[in-house]
C-alpha cells in the first residue's frame, strides 16, 4: 500500500524487499553465478522427502550401531514361531525382519509348501493370523476364505506381487499387513519386505550376524555419498537410472557384477544408497542399507509411509537429486533401525490381534 508521508510517496516495507535481491546481485557478481544458481540447492531440498529420523543439519549425532544390535538380538520375540512339517529348508531369521519371520508367527500359511493342505478356512479362530504367499492371493480367495467366518488378521508376503489390487474390502480382516501395499489406507498396513530368507544367500542370519558384530562406520567416517549396485535384469529401467546416477558426483561408486562382500562393504562405506524397485516396489537393498548403517534413496510409492517411518529418503525422480542437496542430509537425534527388526512389526501384529480381541471381546 502507498500513502503520502512527508509530501512524497512512501512504501512500507520496500527495504525489507529490495535488501535479500541487492544481497543476491552481490553474490551474482562477487562468484560469476546466477541466482538461481545460487538458491538451486534449496529448492532441491524441497523436492527430497523423510522422516524425523533424518534433517538438515551441518553436525552429525553419534548412534551406537553396536548397542542397538545386541539389544534386538537378545530380545524375546513379540510373537513366538511356530515350526511346521515340510519347513525344514526355511528357519527364522530373527531378530532381522524377512518374509518368514512373518510367515513363522501366524497361526495359519497359505503358500506354495504343505503347510496349505493341513487346514481349512472353518479351522479358523476369531483374531488368528493368517499368512498368505502374495502371488496366490487369488488362490486363497477361492479356495479358503469361502469357509472362514470370524474375524482374522491377514499377512501377504514372500511375493513380488502388489496388493490388495481392486480386491473389494472384505468385513472380517480385521487388518491386513501386505508386502508390497498399492493402495494405503483404512485397514492396510505396509509392511517390509526386509532382508531375503533363510534359504537364500542374502538370508544368512549367521553371516548377518558376524557383520553387524563387527564395528559399523559412523556418519562422517563414510567415504563415499552414493553407493549405486544393482542387477539391470530386473526393472527395464534400471539401466536408464544407472546412466543418470553415473555422473551425479565424483563420490558416486557404481558397480556391478559384485560378490556379497563386496556389495555389503560397498554399502558400509556409503552415506546414502540409491534403492529402486527391481521385480516389485519393495527390494531387500532398502533395508539391507539400513541395516548397514546407510540411508536409502527410494522412488516415491504407495510405500511412502512405510519409507518415511525409517532412515529413508524419497524422491519423485533420481533427476531431482543434486549433490549438495544430499550433503546437506543427516541422520537427527530420532535416527533408528526400528524398521529393519523383527520385533517392531511382530508387535504391530500381535497389537493388531489384541485390538480384535478387545473389538470382538474374545477372551482367550
Amino acid at each position: 500500500m502507498v500513502r503520502p508521508r512527508g509530501g512524497r510517496l512512501w512504501c512500507p516495507g520496500a527495504a525489507a524487499v529490495l535488501l535479500p535481491v541487492a544481497i543476491v546481485n552481490i553474490l551474482f557478481l562477487l562468484y560469476g553465478t546466477s541466482p538461481r544458481a545460487l538458491l538451486a540447492p534449496f529448492e532441491a531440498d524441497r523436492r527430497l522427502r523423510y522422516g524425523d529420523m533424518l534433517e538438515v543439519s551441518s553436525s552429525t549425532v553419534a548412534f551406537d550401531f553396536a548397542g542397538e544390535f545386541r539389544r534386538q538380538a537378545s530380545a524375546r520375540p513379540a510373537r513366538p514361531h511356530q515350526t511346521r512339517p515340510g519347513d525344514a529348508p526355511r528357519g527364522w531369521s530373527f531378530p532381522f525382519v524377512s518374509g518368514d519371520v512373518f510367515r513363522l508367527a501366524s497361526d495359519f500359511i497359505f503358500d506354495e509348501t504343505d503347510a496349505s493342505d493341513m487346514w481349512t478356512g472353518a479351522d479358523v479362530r476369531p483374531c488368528d493370523v493368517v499368512f498368505v504367499k502374495s502371488c496366490r492371493f487369488a488362490d486363497f480367495r477361492a479356495r479358503i476364505r469361502p469357509d472362514i467366518t470370524a474375524p482374522f488378521i491377514l499377512v501377504s508376503h514372500n511375493s513380488d506381487a502388489s496388493l490388495p489390487g481392486d480386491t473389494p474390502a472384505d468385513p472380517l480382516v480385521f487388518r491386513w499387513f501386505a508386502q508390497n501395499l498399492d493402495r494405503p489406507g483404512g485397514r492396510l498396513r505396509p509392511i517390509p519386505i526386509g532382508i531375503e530368507n533363510m534359504q537364500w544367500p542374502g538370508g544368512n542370519v549367521t553371516r548377518w550376524i558376524e557383520r553387524l558384530s563387527a564395528p559399523i562406520r559412523p556418519w562422517d567416517d563414510r567415504d563415499l555419498l552414493l553407493f549405486v549396485a544393482w542387477s539391470d535384469a530386473t526393472n527395464a529401467r534400471r539401466r536408464e537410472w544407472k546412466r543418470l546416477l553415473a555422473n551425479f558426483s565424483t563420490d558416486v561408486v557404481v558397480a556391478g557384477g559384485l560378490s556379497r562382500d563386496e556389495y555389503l562393504a560397498g554399502l558400509g562405506r556409503a552415506k546414502f544408497v540409491a534403492s529402486p524397485p527391481g521385480n516389485g516396489v519393495d527390494c531387500h537393498r532398502t533395508w539391507e542399507a539400513v541395516l548397514m548403517g546407510a540411508v536409502p534413496v527410494v522412488l516415491a510409492s504407495a510405500l511412502d509411509d512405510l519409507h518415511l517411518a525409517g532412515p529413508v529418503v524419497i524422491v519423485d525422480d533420481y533427476a531431482d537429486l543434486t549433490e549438495p542437496a544430499l550433503r546437506r542430509i543427516r541422520p537427527s537425534s530420532r535416527y533408528t533401525r526400528d524398521v529393519v527388526w523383527a520385533n517392531t512389526w511382530l508387535a504391530k501384529v500381535h497389537r493388531a490381534v489384541q485390538q480384535c480381541r478387545d473389538r470382538n471381546m474374545v477372551d482367550f
